[in-house]
């Protein structure tokens, strides 16, 4: 992570530490029936298919990241994105990815109605994906539409990533 971002990344999180977050919810611009409100981040409908819980807030992903030590996937989007809106259809809703999801806190973040905090992170286009460990230090981020294996493989690489950095030699 470049300097400048760490130093976004830092401010953002002392901001929301102090209580400035604004707090509006994001609109999760999702097809499937109502998100289910479990703290653990996933949960399995009667039909056997996995439902998501995405926050709305960032200050709410750390602080349940940091219940769950976890990692968060923050998806940044907007809702006049074509890009996005096949993200969530293609990909977001895919069984496949919701499974790797249930590893992640998830947050949704409205770049129109969170501009600030979207600027903070650095964000260019949209939609944009990024994984941040349970401080809000950027472990990895990805731009534009990815399909559910390209999508699962940045998962995997950025817990990968997360888990190497944490090992710290003797």
């Amino acid at each position: 992570m470049n300097t400048a971002k760490a130093i976004a990344a830092a401010a953002l999180v002392a901001l929301l530490v102090a209580g400035c977050s604004k707090g509006r919810k994001a609109d999760v611009n999702n097809t499937e029936p109502a998100q289910n409100t479990r703290q653990d981040g996933a949960g399995v409908t009667e039909e056997g298919k996995t439902e998501l819980n995405w926050l709305a807030t960032l200050n709410d992903a750390l602080a349940e990241a940091k219940k769950r030590d976890s990692l968060v996937l923050v998806d940044v989007y907007a809702d006049w994105c074509g890009a996005c809106k096949q993200l969530d259809k293609v990909t977001l809703s895919n069984e496949d990815v919701k499974k790797k999801l249930q590893d992640f806190v998830l947050l949704k973040l409205n770049a129109d109605t969170e501009e600030q905090t979207a600027r903070n992170l650095g964000v260019t286009k949209l939609p944009t994906a990024f994984v941040l460990d349970k401080n809000g230090e950027e472990i990895a981020h990805k731009e534009g539409f990815m399909d559910p294996k390209p999508y699962i493989a940045f998962l995997e690489a950025a817990k990968a990533k997360a888990a190497a950095k944490q090992v710290v030699p003797e």
